[in-house]
């Protein structure tokens, strides 16, 4: 079931904001949404990363990722 639905990355920085100015300068990527917690790139078909700030980014030892399901 899973495989029919989009999955996007999600990476965090202990400075949004210098993460943020970082993709944006050096890679080019312009966020396409803004919440309250980070800022969400939108690549080719359904392809998303998140940039979330948290102050124990880079502790984690495994990769994060997400599905947008519906119909639960």
């Amino acid at each position: 079931m899973l495989q029919d639905f989009p999955i996007h990355a999600t990476a965090s920085a202990t400075d949004l904001d210098r993460a943020r100015s970082w993709y944006e300068q050096k890679l080019g990527l312009v966020p396409e949404r803004e919440d309250e917690g980070g800022v969400w790139y939108h690549f080719a078909g359904d392809t998303w990363l998140y940039l979330y700030g948290t102050p124990s980014a880079g502790t984690a030892r495994n990769t994060i990722a997400g599905w947008t399901v519906t119909g639960i």
